[in-house]
């Protein structure tokens, strides 16, 4: 099993637009917040992504 670096861009663990399209969604449904996919998408390592996710749900 591999250890997630939060500081680590998204790319180098595969997250394609498609799939990171899904990863999305299955936060929205776990957090029940609507993500904007852009905004969401402009955030480039794991660390980006769970602050603006943070904000979401303030």
């Amino acid at each position: 099993m591999e250890n997630i670096d939060p500081g680590v861009e998204l790319a180098r663990y595969g997250v394609d637009s498609v799939y990171a399209i899904s990863i999305i969604s299955d936060i929205e449904d776990h957090l029940q917040v609507e993500v904007d996919v852009t905004e969401a998408r402009r955030r480039e390592t794991v660390a980006d992504l769970t602050d603006y996710l943070l904000d979401l749900v303030a």
